[in-house]
């Protein structure tokens, strides 16, 4: 079974509107130096918790925090937008690799970063899965 992060990088790779905006710029755990904004950067879980019934485990739930990382908030709000677009809703086979029961979007909420010319547009999403 896939880490939910990785199936999330390849589901937001392979969606067309998140591609059209920030083409293959999508990150895990850090942004290289230097690197073309906008860009995606997905952090590492934030918590992972299976959920139990009287059976044993029944499923998964994993909430992972996406950042959209852009030098206008137009650009940073489409990006987050795209991101939203992309996650909000789905179930099925995610990229192929994880049994998604459902992903839901959280919170967003837009950071302008001081002192580096940033905006940071963070979108917070639950995914729902069962390991097969």
């Amino acid at each position: 079974m896939t880490e939910p992060r990785r199936a999330l990088y390849a589901h937001l790779a392979a969606d067309n509107e998140v591609k059209a905006i920030v083409g293959d710029r999508i990150y895990q755990g850090r942004v290289p130096a230097g690197a073309t904004k906008p860009l995606i950067l997905i952090q590492p879980p934030i918590s992972r918790v299976p959920q139990r019934d009287l059976g044993g485990v029944a499923y998964k739930r994993t909430r992972i925090q996406v950042t959209a990382m852009a030098d206008t908030q137009k650009q940073a709000e489409a990006t987050a937008k795209a991101v939203i677009d992309a996650v909000e809703g789905f179930s099925g086979m995610m990229a192929g690799q994880l049994q998604v029961l459902l992903a839901s979007v959280d919170n967003d909420r837009q950071i302008d970063q001081d002192g580096v010319n940033e905006i940071h547009h963070h979108v917070d999403i639950t995914i729902t899965y069962k390991e097969v």
